[in-house]
Formats: C-alpha cells, structure tokens, sequence
C-alpha cells in the first residue's frame, strides 16, 4: 500500500486513535492474555501496519467481549487526554510527525511519550558512555558533542550520570539540540541530580522522551531496551568511555545490527567486546581530538540521505 507522508508536519490530533489502540490492546492482552508478550504484539502491530487493525480483528475473532474493549478503549483515550495536560505528550508509529530514523528502526516503539520539540528529520548521533567517567572520558564527550552542536547535529543520549550529562550539558552550553531517551516514565525523576538538566533540555530546544508509560520507575531491562531506542533514532553512535561488564556493549550490538555507524573510543576498543566490535564493518576507533573530527565529519556525507521509512509503517488512524 503506498502511502503519503507529510515532510514536517508538527500539529497532531489531541488524541490520536493509534495511540488509543495500542494502550487498548496492552491493557486488554495484561487482562486476559497474560502469556503474550509485549514484543510479540509489537511486531504483529507493526506487520499489520495499524494498531486499531489489529485491535479490531482479536475483537471481531470474539476473544473478547465487545463492551470490555469499548471500555477499556475509553479509559485509554482519557488517559491519554489527562497525560496531555500535564505535558506528557504522546506519538505513534503511524504518525507523521515520529522521527524518520527511528521509525526505520524493525524494533521502533509503537508510542512515544515526549516533552519538547519533537522533530521528525531530527539529524542526530548518540554519545554515551560509564556513568563513571575518568576527567579523560568526560572531556571527550563534551569535546564529541560541542563538534557535533557546531555542525548542526542534534546530540542524544540517556540522562544518566556521567558521560550521558556531560554531553547534554556541553551540546546546551554549545547552543545544540539535544535530546534525551529515558529508561522511565517521564513523570519519573531518575536520576534526580539531573531534574535541573531535564528541564533545561525542554527550556533549550531540545527533547526528553520515553517508550514506557508515565509513573514506570526505574526497572534494568528497560533501560536495555532504552538504549536499542537511543541507537534507533540516531545516524551513528559514539561510545566515550565504558568498562567490560558495561550495559553500553548491548546499545553497540544493537547499532551495528540496526546498520549504524559506530565510533569507539581507543580506552572503550581496548575492552573484549569493544575489540569484537571494532572489527565490524561500520565501526571505526579514536583516539585523538583530530580522529574525533574526522570520524564525525565522515557522518555528514550521508547526512542528506532521506531516511526511506517502510510503507507499512504510515497508515492514517
């Protein structure tokens, strides 16, 4: 099916029925299906190309009564109302106004929950690391994410301590755009020494957003599948710092499998896995200021290659 897609649409309904469709069949599969997954009804979503399509044929097939899905669909649909006016926005798959890069992704989350400005070109390379960075580690973030601020790249990472900090901090001081993924709902303060940095991402530009639902505290798995959205939405990744047990190995794995150019530090290549990984096609290593630039600037030859979203992924609510 081919499908027309606006190029910068920023207005989207109060609520979209996309939206209201995927809480429905999370909140009616946790009722009465417990044994399917959530990934699982993730990718029936995505092949099916619409949420409300899915929802209506498990509905029509009579696994559940007619009056529980008009029901539950309601509630979500003021939920999502009530999230609205406490500025918890939401944006799905099906929209327009989702990020290019990251609805490429095969694993893009269905809905986003965001604060800031959402934008759907965002040009953007993620910079993370330890949350216990050396003076070295936290100097070649702010270094890698001022040259990426100055070329007009929006920098992203995880809001963590350490090298996540240090590059949303140094890309504002820059005048960037950065923008920050979350492992928790975003009415969740985690970690709360970054509260005044959080708010000052929104105030500067930029954007705070998550693919898990307001008041989900701060659980280990998700931040693994945090860091598979960091990689998604952005054109390359820059691993800083990290040690050999590090959970940035997976957000690595993940960007050379979703075809995403990867750059490692020299400390972060001397690791096991980071020698692994740096003999993969599309990752390079880095050592010096100079390396640095060069291996960033090799990104902007392909900055203007239009992200080609699957056709099955944009369908009107």
């Amino acid at each position: 099916m081919a499908i027309t897609r606006a190029s910068t649409a920023t207005v989207k309904p109060y609520v979209d029925e996309q939206t209201v469709a995927w809480l429905t069949l999370q909140k009616v599969t946790a009722a009465r299906h417990r044994r399917v997954r959530q990934i699982d009804l993730a990718n029936q979503v995505r092949e099916a190309g619409s949420a409300s399509n899915v929802l209506e044929t498990m509905a029509g097939g009579g696994l559940w009564p007619d009056e529980q899905v008009t029901t539950m669909r309601e509630a979500a649909r003021r939920q999502v109302a009530r999230w609205a006016k406490t500025g918890i926005d939401t944006i799905n798959l099906f929209q327009p106004e989702y990020p290019n890069q990251l609805a490429c992704a095969p694993d893009a989350p269905i809905v986003m929950f965001t604060q800031g400005l959402v934008v759907p070109e965002d040009q953007a390379v993620a910079v993370v690391g330890t949350r216990n960075p050396t003076q070295c580690g936290v100097a070649m973030a702010q270094d890698a994410a001022r040259i990426l601020a100055e070329r007009g790249l929006t920098v992203v990472s995880g809001l963590a301590e350490g090298i996540d900090t240090a590059a949303h901090t140094e890309t504002l001081r820059a005048g960037g755009r950065t923008v920050a993924i979350l492992g928790t709902g975003l009415d969740v303060q985690f970690p709360a020494v970054n509260t005044h940095l959080r708010a000052m991402i929104g105030q500067g530009g930029g954007l705070v957003a998550s693919q898990f639902m307001p008041h989900q505290t701060p659980v280990g798995r998700n931040f693994l599948a945090r860091n598979h959205t960091i990689s998604g939405y952005s054109l390359a990744v820059i691993v800083v710092q990290a040690g050999e047990y590090s959970g940035t190995r997976n957000l690595v794995r993940k960007a050379t499998e979703q075809g995403r150019p990867v750059i490692l530090s020299a400390q972060v290549a001397s690791t096991s896995w980071g020698a692994d990984a740096a003999r993969q096609p599309g990752v390079c290593v880095v050592g010096t200021h100079c390396e640095v630039v060069r291996a960033i600037d090799k990104l902007l030859a392909a900055r203007h290659r239009p992200a080609t979203v699957p056709t099955q992924m944009r369908l009107a609510a």
